[in-house]
């Protein structure tokens, strides 16, 4: 069974934390742990900020999402554009399909055959892989992914 984590409400997130400086920052003292004006959250393993809230955790970059634009619709992400997860900035942050979301998946686009010693050029697109033919180096394989890439993971405006 998959635990479907509760988001705090706008109102809620905007009576705690002030959002400045493109992260969130504690608005007043609520204990002798936690400070006015301190920053809240840490980076994790995998590189996101992330703030203990109510006995949960939450990533800061979801926090901020609802702090300025209400709750994230069901089946959305919120996606950092530039790739680096600590970079909370407003204009960093859009909503995206989970397919969407996987394009920013490092992949190479190619592996080497071993029967023909070629490389076979392929692209992923709705849980399918699409061949893109077999080339002589693995740099025209990865150009060609990388053409293919812009012409079909297009992330529409939301």
């Amino acid at each position: 069974m998959i635990k479907i984590k509760k988001y705090p409400s706008k109102e809620y997130i905007n009576s705690i934390f002030e959002y400045k400086n493109n992260a969130l920052y504690y608005k007043k003292r609520n204990s002798n742990i936690v400070r006015k004006d301190l920053r809240a959250g840490h980076k994790n393993d995998r590189g996101y900020i992330t703030i203990r809230m109510n006995k949960k955790h939450f990533r800061s970059h979801r926090l901020i999402w609802i702090m300025h634009y209400g709750d994230i619709p069901k089946g959305l992400f919120i996606d950092h554009i530039n790739h680096i997860t600590d970079d909370n900035r407003l204009e960093n942050l859009r909503l995206v399909t989970n397919q969407e979301n996987q394009w920013n998946s490092v992949r190479k686009g190619y592996h080497k055959c071993k029967r023909s010693g070629k490389y076979m050029s392929y692209i992923h697109l709705n849980d399918k892989s699409i061949f893109l033919g077999y080339y002589n180096t693995k740099e025209e394989a990865r150009q060609k992914y990388l053409e293919k890439k812009k012409k079909i993971h297009i992330i529409k405006e939301r």
